[in-house]
């Protein structure tokens, strides 16, 4: 339930209109969420990401799965690489790789011939 309100407190909470049918989903008939009428990604955000990466990222958020971008739709859209994805060009490659090290999970990126090699995740608490 935690987790639910967390989600729910920076995306806003689910309505039929945005997810249609989402009040008949059975946990939402036996319990009652905080009204968070507003998505507030883009005030915790602020400027670390372009309008397209924004973009890129609501719509990966989308709570209703229709609606929701899929894989394929995500590789054609306008911001595929990390470089265009944030507004600090120094963030592609290696420099992403050394300035997220330290915080916490995240995917590493593939090595040339060496995808199924190495630890293939970080998890620090």
């Amino acid at each position: 339930m935690d987790q639910l309100n967390a989600i729910f407190k920076h995306l806003g909470t689910p309505n039929d209109k945005i997810w249609p049918e989402y009040s008949e989903l059975p946990l939402v008939k036996k319990v009652t969420f905080a009204d968070h009428k507003y998505n507030n990604m883009a005030n915790r955000l602020g400027q670390k990401l372009t309008n397209k990466g924004f973009d890129l990222l609501n719509r990966f958020l989308t709570y209703c799965p229709s609606r929701r971008i899929t894989a394929d739709e995500a590789l054609k859209h306008d911001q595929q690489s990390a470089n265009s994805l944030s507004r600090n060009s120094q963030l592609a490659g290696d420099h992403y790789e050394k300035l997220i090290e330290g915080q916490g999970f995240h995917m590493r990126s593939p090595v040339d011939g060496k995808a199924s090699k190495g630890e293939g995740f970080a998890l620090k608490f």
